[in-house]
């Protein structure tokens, strides 16, 4: 809120100070003066043109000086009102630009992933006889080890996933790490102090509200059983949100583990302010492996066929 008041401050001094220009700038009256006698007898002489380098009216310089004052607080103003209604048009336009890079390197790392990696034994070890529970197993144990070694390889600024929420009209790249200007000026920023998904912990993610493109602008909008998809080079998995908090900004116990699968997506609140974060939890229902067979998840972490 702080920011809001000074830049209010701000539009009201330029317009003031406008206004008051043009007002001094305005040309004094001179005062009625009596006509001699003289005055009255019709007179046919033709006045002489002005002097050239005659003196200029006073006022000039003070009447432009307002116009523009008056044209940066109009601008000042209608910035103020896109930022308060919409998000900063200025630093949403880079985020934009920082997006579309990051799709492309995404996509790129997908690609060379996903021809390298292979959720399923070789057909030469792959038992005779296998039911699709024990496959199910066997691909939750080859992602938890897939999560683990991508953990280990992240560098920080670069692409991660994309993350798609419907209920926000949210789809958007998701880069490692949550500095403010390295990280979160480019789209939502996984904190390095969480796991990755598919490992039975807690991955949270952090979002601007009102910068840089606001991807969590409508974070509060989210309701229990909203769906949640994050697609992470080595699967994609399916959330659905349980609930939300509000917490101060200094508690980090948001993002400890609770025993399950859990995606945390986290904001300042309210806008304009970061006294505060909103919190929404989601739990892990669903994983679709790169080259694999889906598998369901429950909140216990047992995992079971997608047809059973």
């Amino acid at each position: 809120m702080a920011r809001t008041t000074r830049t209010s401050l701000t539009l009201g001094a330029l317009l003031l100070l406008g206004q008051a220009a043009l007002i001094r700038a305005k040309p004094k009256e001179d005062a009625p003066k009596r006509l001699p006698l003289d005055a009255w007898v019709e007179r046919t002489e033709i006045q002489p043109p002005p002097q050239e380098g005659s003196k200029a009216p006073q006022g000039g310089w003070r009447r432009r000086l307002g116009k523009v004052l008056i044209v940066f607080g109009l601008l000042f103003v209608g910035y103020s009102a896109a930022v308060l209604l919409w998000r900063d048009p200025a630093t949403d336009l880079y985020a934009r630009w920082k997006q579309h890079q990051l799709a492309g390197q995404f996509e790129k790392e997908l690609a060379a992933y996903s021809a390298t990696v292979s959720i399923l034994p070789p057909a030469d070890e792959r038992p005779k006889v296998v039911t699709d529970q024990e496959i199910a197993d066997y691909q939750r144990e080859r992602i938890e080890a897939a999560a683990n070694n991508l953990n280990r390889h992240l560098k920080m600024g670069k692409p991660l996933g994309r993350l798609t929420v419907p209920r926000m009209g949210l789809r958007t790249v998701v880069v490692q790490g949550t500095r403010w200007g390295p990280d979160l000026s480019k789209g939502p920023g996984h904190y390095p102090q969480s796991s990755l998904a598919g490992v039975g912990r807690t991955m949270a993610i952090a979002g601007h509200r009102t910068t840089f493109g606001a991807p969590f602008r409508h974070i509060d909008s989210l309701k229990a059983g909203d769906r949640i998809r994050l697609r992470l080079p080595y699967a994609t998995f399916y959330y659905r949100v349980i609930r939300h908090t509000v917490v101060s900004s200094g508690d980090w116990h948001v993002i400890r583990d609770r025993g399950f699968d859990t995606l945390v997506l986290s904001a300042c609140h309210p806008l304009y302010s970061a006294s505060h974060r909103w919190v929404v939890f989601a739990a892990l229902v669903r994983v679709d492996p790169v080259k694999g067979i889906p598998y369901l998840v429950d909140r216990r972490n047992r995992v079971r066929p997608l047809h059973s």
